[in-house]
C-alpha cells in the first residue's frame, strides 16, 4: 500500500510554485503582486527593500498613503521617493524639505508646492532656478512663469508665456486658462473667450482621462481599459486633432488584448471612430472586417455593410449584409437592409423617361 502510494505521487505532475509579486506585476496582475509582497514582509530576507518596492508599486498606482506608510522607518536615501509621494499627496510643507531641486522634474513641483503654501517670493526664486536648470524657454517653464505673472496682474507679459506653452502642450490646461484671461484682459476677448470655453471643455476630459489612465495602470493588460482611454483620446481630439492616433493606438492595443468575447464592442466603438471622427471609413471597414476573422458576429458584419453602402459600394455591401444575414437568418433589421440594396440595385441607372 505504501509503495503504490509513493509510486503515485512520484507519478503525480509537479505543482507549479506560486507566482513572485514581481511575475504578478509583470502580468498585470497588479494589486495581486502588492498584496502577496505586503503579506510576505514579516518572513521577508530583506524587508527595508521589499517595502521600497511597496512604495515604487504604490506610487504607481496613485496609493500615495500607503506608499508613505511603508517607508516609515528607513533611511535618508529613500527621501526623494517620500518627497514625490509627499507632494502627489498634497502635503506640499514635508514635501519641500524633501524634493530635489536639481532634479528636472522636482524643480518644477518646488514652485507648484511654494504657489499652493502661498509663499509666492519663494516660489518666484524656485522658478529661477528651475529655468537655469531647464532653460528659460522650456514650455512648462513658460507656464508657470504665466502664472507668476498673472498673478501680480501683469497679463500683456503673462500671454507670450501662456502663447508658448500652450503651443507646444495643448493638454497644459493651466496654460490654455492662463491664455484665455490674459487675451480677455489685454483686448482680444472673442479669441480668449474661445478658449476659455475650450478649457471649459478640457477639464472633464482630462479628468475621465486620469481615471481611464489609473484603471490601466492597475490592469495593464486589461482590454476593456485600453478601450476606455481610446474612448477619451477620441473625444479629446475633437479638440485636439494631434491626439487622434493616440486614440487609434490605444483601440488598437486593445484588440490586440481581447478575448473573443470582449472583442466585439471594441471594434465597433473604433470603428464608429474612424468613420465619424477621423472620417477614414475604409480604415474602419478594413478594423471590421479583420475582426470578422476572429468572431463570426453579425454585428461586424451589418456595421461593415452600413459603411460600404453609404460609400457607394454596393457589391461589397451586400457581400457583407450576406454574411451578417448567414449568421443570423431570422434579423428583420438584416433583411431590410438587403432588401432596401438589392432593390436599388435592380433599379436602371441614367436617363430619364
Amino acid at each position: 500500500m505504501i509503495a503504490a502510494l509513493l509510486l503515485a505521487l512520484a507519478q503525480s505532475p509537479a505543482q507549479a510554485p506560486a507566482p513572485t509579486p514581481a511575475e504578478l506585476w509583470n502580468a498585470g496582475r497588479r494589486a495581486e503582486a502588492i498584496a502577496r509582497l505586503d503579506a510576505g514582509l514579516a518572513a521577508s530576507r530583506d524587508p527595508a527593500a521589499d517595502r521600497v518596492q511597496l512604495a515604487r508599486w504604490e506610487l504607481e498606482l496613485t496609493r500615495y498613503e500607503a506608499g508613505l506608510k511603508h517607508l516609515e522607518g528607513l533611511g535618508p536615501e529613500w527621501n526623494k521617493l517620500r518627497g514625490e509621494l509627499n507632494y502627489r499627496a498634497h502635503h506640499y510643507e514635508p514635501a519641500l524639505a524633501l524634493l530635489d531641486p536639481a532634479d528636472r522634474e522636482h524643480c518644477l513641483w518646488i514652485v507648484d508646492a511654494l504657489e499652493a503654501l502661498e509663499r509666492f517670493d519663494e516660489a518666484d526664486a524656485a522658478l529661477e532656478r528651475a529655468a537655469a536648470l531647464r532653460g528659460a524657454d522650456d514650455a512648462r517653464v513658460q507656464s508657470q512663469r504665466g502664472r507668476a505673472y498673472a498673478r501680480d496682474g501683469r497679463w500683456k507679459e503673462a500671454l507670450p508665456c501662456f502663447e508658448k506653452a500652450h503651443a507646444a502642450d495643448a493638454l497644459d490646461a493651466q496654460a490654455l486658462f492662463g491664455l484665455g484671461q490674459a487675451l480677455v484682459r489685454t483686448g482680444e476677448e472673442p479669441r480668449g473667450l474661445q478658449l476659455l470655453d475650450s478649457h471649459s471643455k478640457l477639464l472633464p476630459l482630462l479628468d475621465r482621462l486620469q481615471f481611464a489612465q489609473q484603471g490601466l495602470a492597475l490592469e495593464p493588460l486589461s482590454a476593456p481599459n485600453h478601450a476606455a482611454i481610446g474612448d477619451v483620446e477620441r473625444d479629446l481630439a475633437r479638440l485636439v486633432p494631434a491626439r487622434r492616433e493616440r486614440a487609434a493606438a490605444a483601440y488598437e492595443r486593445a484588440l490586440e488584448l481581447a478575448p473573443n468575447e470582449q472583442l466585439v464592442p471594441i471594434a465597433l466603438r473604433a470603428a464608429r471612430c474612424y468613420d465619424e471622427d477621423f472620417r477614414e471609413p475604409e480604415r474602419a471597414v478594413a478594423l471590421l472586417v479583420n475582426c470578422e476573422r476572429r468572431v463570426a458576429d453579425p454585428r461586424l458584419a451589418v456595421r461593415a455593410g452600413d459603411l460600404l453602402a453609404k460609400a457607394g459600394r454596393r457589391d461589397d455591401a451586400l457581400a457583407a449584409y450576406r454574411r451578417g444575414l448567414a449568421l443570423r437568418p431570422n434579423d428583420a433589421q438584416i433583411r431590410a437592409r438587403l432588401a432596401k440594396l438589392e432593390s436599388a440595385a435592380s433599379q436602371p441607372t441614367g436617363g430619364g423617361r
